[in-house]
C-alpha cells in the first residue's frame, strides 16, 4: 500500500535536507557533512497521501561512507468501525496510548503496545453517549447517557475489570441529575468532575473515600449560565475551570485554591466573540492556556495564555490569538504539551461547502505557530472529535473519520 517515501535530515550545524526514496530500491545516497546528532526522519505514504509508516533515528556520521539502516513502524491504525460512534477520547499511561470510544451506546477501550490490544469493558455495562478518559496510576472513565436519568457514571479500572466509584444501584457513581457537558480530572487529591447542570450553571465535585464514599461539592459557583466546560489543575493541585457563558456570550475562567472560587486572573476574561467550545490546559510552569472556537463566519480557533501572576490574557504565540486562518471554518481545538513544555494543538477545518476536511497539528515555535502535520481526508469524508496526547518524542492523534454511513476510529502517530 506504500505509494511514496520521503526523508528529512536535520542537525543544528547543517541545513535541513529533504528528498524522496525510490520505491524500487528502498534506499538513497545522500551527501552529508560528517558530525554528531544527524537526525533522519522517514515517512511512507499511501495513495491518499496518509503517512502510514515512519521512523526517526539520530546517528553520528564519520568521514567516508556511512550506512544508516531504517526500520519503519506503522503510524496509522484503524481502531474500529461502525455506523454509530458518537464520541472518543485519548489518554496516555506509562507511555502507552489508550483510546476509548462509544460504539452503539457501549464503551470500548483499546491500547497500542507494539500491537493493538483490547481492555475488557464488560463490567461497564451501561449505555453511554459521551465520555471522558483519564489516566492516573490506572484508567478512569466518566460517561453520560441522556436516556438513563441523565447521570454521569465514573468508574476505575483495577487491572482486570471496572468498578464504579459509587454503587447506588441503577445510578452508578451518581454525580448529579441532568448534567450536560462534563470534564474528569484526577490528581493526588482524588478524582474531580466538572459539569454544566440542567439549569446551565457550572458545578464541580470531588470524590471522597472513607466509610461513606461520596461526591462532595467543591465550593459554590453562582455564575452566568454555561454551555461548555473544561477543567485542569496546576502543580499545587489547585483546580481551574473554563466554561462558556450565554449571558453575556463570553468565557469565564475560575480558580479554586482550597477554600473558594475566584476569577483567574482577577481583572479580565479571555477575549472572544460568541464562543462555542472551550478547553483549558496548564503547562509545567503553571501558565494557564485557554483554547476556544469563535462562532464567526468563518469560525476560527484561538489560544490565549496567562501566567500565575498575570493580569490579562495574551496570545499563545505572537500578537494574534488565532491559530487558524480566515478562509476555512475551523473547529474543535485541543491542547497538549511536550517534554520541553511546548504547546501543541489539534483542530480541524473545512470549506464553506463542508468539503476538503483537514486535521491540523501545530505547535508554538517562539512567536509563531508551526505546522507539525496536516491530515488531508479523502473527498466526501469528514472528521470530528480530534484528541491529542504526547509522551517523549511521539505525538498521538485520535479522531473519527466519517464517510457514507461509516465511522472509523483512527489513531495516528507522529514522530516529533
Amino acid at each position: 500500500n506504500v505509494a511514496s517515501i520521503s526523508y528529512k535530515v536535520e542537525a543544528s550545524d547543517i541545513e535541513t535536507i529533504t528528498g524522496a526514496i525510490p520505491l524500487e530500491t528502498g534506499s538513497v545516497t545522500i551527501e552529508l557533512t560528517p558530525g554528531n546528532n544527524r537526525t533522519f526522519t522517514i515517512y511512507a505514504y499511501d495513495s491518499n497521501n496518509f503517512k502510514i509508516y515512519a521512523c526517526k533515528t539520530t546517528v553520528d556520521l564519520q568521514p567516508g561512507n556511512n550506512t544508516v539502516d531504517i526500520v519503519m513502524e506503522k503510524t496509522m491504525f484503524t481502531i474500529d468501525s461502525s455506523s454509530n460512534i458518537p464520541d472518543i477520547d485519548l489518554a496516555i499511561g506509562n507511555g502507552i496510548p489508550y483510546i476509548a470510544y462509544i460504539k452503539s451506546s457501549q464503551i470500548n477501550i483499546k491500547y497500542l503496545s507494539e500491537t493493538l490490544q483490547t481492555i475488557d469493558t464488560t463490567s461497564l455495562n451501561y449505555p453511554a453517549d459521551s465520555l471522558d478518559l483519564e489516566y492516573y496510576n490506572t484508567l478512569y472513565i466518566a460517561s453520560h447517557f441522556q436516556n438513563v436519568n441523565y447521570y454521569i457514571n465514573v468508574s476505575k479500572f483495577n487491572g482486570s475489570s471496572w468498578g464504579p466509584l459509587l454503587d447506588n444501584g441503577d445510578d452508578i457513581s451518581n454525580v448529579d441529575n441532568n448534567p450536560n457537558t462534563f470534564s474528569l480530572k484526577i490528581n493526588s487529591a482524588g478524582p474531580y468532575i466538572a459539569y454544566i447542570i440542567n439549569d446551565y450553571y457550572p458545578a464541580v465535585k470531588k470524590y471522597s473515600e472513607g466509610a461513606t464514599p461520596k461526591w462532595d461539592p467543591v465550593g459554590s459557583l453562582s455564575t452566568p449560565q454555561g454551555g461548555d466546560i473544561s477543567m485542569a489543575y496546576d502543580s499545587a493541585n489547585n483546580i481551574y475551570i473554563a466554561y462558556t457563558t450565554s449571558m453575556p456570550t463570553a468565557i469565564e475562567v475560575k480558580k479554586y485554591s482550597g477554600s473558594s472560587w475566584s476569577n483567574f486572573p482577577n481583572t479580565s476574561t479571555p477575549p472572544t466573540y460568541n464562543p462555542m467550545e472551550v478547553s483549558i490546559a496548564i503547562d509545567g510552569n503553571d501558565v494557564v492556556y485557554v483554547a476556544h472556537r469563535n462562532n464567526i463566519n468563518p469560525s476560527r480557533v484561538a489560544v490565549v495564555k496567562c501566567p500565575q501572576n498575570g493580569t490579562e490574557w495574551t496570545p499563545a504565540a505572537g500578537s494574534d490569538m488565532y491559530v487558524s486562518g480566515t478562509i476555512k471554518a475551523a473547529q474543535d481545538i485541543q491542547m497538549a504539551f511536550d517534554g520541553n513544555n511546548r504547546l501543541y494543538v489539534v483542530y480541524y477545518d473545512f470549506n464553506s461547502d463542508y468539503s476538503n476536511y483537514q486535521l491540523h497539528i501545530k505547535r508554538v515555535n517562539g512567536s509563531n505557530w508551526e505546522e507539525v502535520d496536516v491530515i488531508n481526508l479523502p473527498a466526501k469524508h469528514y472528521v470530528f472529535s480530534p484528541k491529542i496526547a504526547i509522551r517523549g518524542d511521539v505525538c498521538y492523534i485520535a479522531y473519527v473519520d466519517c464517510y457514507d454511513s461509516q465511522r472509523d476510529v483512527i489513531l495516528y502517530k507522529i514522530m516529533l
